[in-house]
Parts: structure tokens; sequence; C-alpha cells
């Protein structure tokens, strides 16, 4: 299901709400700048759109209706099989 590719519930490094969009964002060890997490939740949001409309998420990558979404998959397709490979990838299970 789509849940198992949502990122985990995030925990900023301050409490502060004043601060939190300053403070990294910490995802299973590997730290997100919060404008990179909410980046990547909105993207995802709209792969998600994408499923829903199409019955998959074979975005093309020249998708004319929303290329920065298909330039997002493409990324994520490389990040995948780096960390497949065993290669760095920011990619987290």
């Amino acid at each position: 299901g789509e849940a198992k590719h949502c990122p985990p519930q995030a925990q900023t490094s301050k409490d502060s709400d004043d601060q939190s969009q300053y403070s990294d964002v910490d995802l299973n060890g590997q730290r997100f700048r919060p404008y990179q997490y909410e980046q990547w939740t909105e993207k995802f949001q709209d792969l998600i759109s994408f499923r829903k409309e199409k019955g998959h998420c074979q975005v093309p990558h020249t998708y004319k209706e929303n290329p920065a979404l298909a330039r997002w998959v493409k990324r994520q397709r490389y990040q995948y099989k780096l960390k497949v490979d065993g290669k760095m990838s920011t990619m987290t299970d």
C-alpha cells in the first residue's frame, strides 16, 4: 500500500515552533532540511494523486502535465537503484 512509502513521522532537532523552519528533520538517522522534507512530501502527494487518476505510479520521464513530478520520480528511481546496488543513496527503508 501507499503507507509503506510514506516517510516516517519526522522529528525536528529543536522543540520550538519558531525554530522549526530552520531545524533539521531526522528520518531514520538521516538529516534533511525542513524545506527538503516538505518538497519530498509534496511530490509524494502528487504521485498519490497521479496514481488515483491513472491507476499506476509509472510517471513518464516526459510528463507534460507535471514535469516536476516526472523529474522527482526519475530521481527516486535512481536513488532506489543505488540503494539496491548497495551504493550510497539518500533513500531509506
